[in-house]
């Protein structure tokens, strides 16, 4: 279909096997081992499932970094005649992996960073500290729901599961009772909102609920984002000592190829370390819920009625867009 000719185009070999070694050329350029095995790995989300251990059913794990995304284990593919999540081939022979993901997640707290929190980030440079500590030191002094304020974070559309690329962002809510602090975690819940939509397709679709979600990436340093994410989502959430969970999953399936472990499951047992775990606060959970139900009920409504088509519209008439990313 894109025209590129096969012998451009390595041979389609199974994961977890060993093809090949370093050449003494290729060490001299790399800085590798001459003779250091080459094995076949995976993708970048099959990776950060196995690097995350989610390699059985009842498992899925959330990278958050500039947007976000989702992977679960199945042992078989379930059908979703709604197409709502993405259903893929594993790195593990025979099992499928199903992703979700959304555009804008730590991105929309870069925006606010940028346009709201100029004195802390002098202040941050000044103490050497990282500007987003003093951000979300603001956010966890608000209140969980941030007292009805829920922020949209569709900055570049709604990915998982509804595909609404005209989506934008937004707030409801809003009123003289908030503060910056308020805004800022409204950001975070907004996030956690979002997500949950892809948490509640995904168990829809497997019919089960997940027993644990690990997180990683660069928002799982913040202790205030993980707790969020488990109250919003109902659902206990673990954190690991390699948050970089991808690039661990593709160095378990090498050691595997390369006969240091039997197996995958030995792998990720000796491999993969949790170092957190954190139980939902139902409490929070029940509020979270009734803004959930508002969160969804206002974008079907904007989505349904075209609003968000002509909102674009006008940003495409007089601006020439209204997306940066």
């Amino acid at each position: 279909l894109a025209g590129i000719p096969m012998d451009k185009l390595p041979p389609v070999k199974t994961p977890m096997r060993q093809v090949g070694v370093i050449s003494k050329k290729a060490a001299e350029e790399t800085g590798f081992a001459p003779g250091m095995p080459i094995c076949v790995g995976g993708g970048d989300q099959q990776c950060a499932a196995i690097g995350s251990g989610v390699i059985k059913e009842g498992m899925a794990e959330i990278t958050v970094g500039t947007g976000a995304v989702m992977v679960a284990h199945a042992d078989s593919r379930k059908p979703d005649p709604e197409g709502r999540i993405m259903f893929g081939g594993h790195a593990i022979p025979n099992k499928w992996d199903i992703e979700g993901n959304l555009h804008a997640a730590a991105a929309t707290l870069r925006w606010f960073r940028d346009n709201f929190a100029q004195v802390e980030g002098d202040t941050a440079r000044k103490l050497g500290m990282d500007v987003y500590d003093l951000i979300t030191a603001q956010a966890a002094q608000a209140p969980a729901g941030c007292k009805g304020f829920i922020f949209f974070p569709f900055f570049t559309g709604q990915v998982t599961p509804n595909y609404v690329h005209n989506a934008r962002g937004g707030g409801l809510g809003l009123s003289f009772m908030h503060d910056r602090g308020m805004l800022a975690r409204a950001i975070l819940e907004g996030c956690a909102f979002e997500m949950r939509m892809i948490v509640e397709a995904m168990e829809t679709v497997l019919d089960a609920p997940f027993d644990v979600i690990g997180l990683s990436g660069g928002a799982a340093k913040s202790p205030l984002w993980n707790q969020i994410q488990s109250d919003v989502y109902g659902r206990p959430v673990q954190l690991f000592k390699v948050s970089e969970c991808t690039t661990l999953g593709a160095t378990i399936l090498g050691a595997t190829a390369a006969g240091i472990f039997n197996n995958i499951e030995e792998a990720v047992d000796n491999m993969v370390q949790v170092v957190g775990y954190l139980e939902p606060n139902m409490k929070n959970h029940a509020l979270y819920t009734d803004l959930y139900g508002l969160f969804k009920d206002t974008f079907q409504t904007l989505a349904g009625s075209g609003i968000y088509d002509k909102v674009v519209a006008i940003q495409d008439k007089y601006w020439g867009g209204g997306n940066k990313e």
